[in-house]
């Protein structure tokens, strides 16, 4: 099932003492799993998937730059209070002439989520 979501997200970034804040980079993404394998009882459930998302610059203080970030994904849950999320992405930057443009690869890792019904 392809997700799409959009984010507007408010920024503070803080360098040397300067503080800027504003609403950064409005992000539009894409999910789309291509292979989910959950065990009989439920307790294993791991989907892999591809996704993309667009950084549209605001041109406030702190959003700039158009961002491209594909991305490959697996979500992995174990019981019921363990989730794995690991992403790595290639985060494409367009910049000006005087900042560093380019490439960069992000990857996340490890998140342990913790339900309501977690004594």
């Amino acid at each position: 099932m392809l997700t799409l979501e959009i984010d507007v997200p408010f920024e503070c970034n803080v360098e040397g003492g300067d503080v800027s804040q504003s609403i950064g980079n409005i992000d539009l993404g894409a999910r789309y799993p291509f292979y989910q394998f959950v065990s009989t009882k439920g307790f294993w459930d791991t989907t892999f998937g591809s996704a993309v998302e667009l950084g549209v610059p605001t041109q406030s203080a702190v959003s700039k730059n158009t961002e491209l970030d594909p991305k490959i994904f697996n979500n992995t849950k174990i019981g019921e209070h363990f989730t794995r999320n690991p992403s790595s992405a290639v985060r494409c930057c367009s910049a000006p002439a005087t900042m560093a443009g380019g490439r960069c690869l992000n990857m996340d890792s490890i998140s342990a989520t913790r339900s309501s019904t977690w004594n």
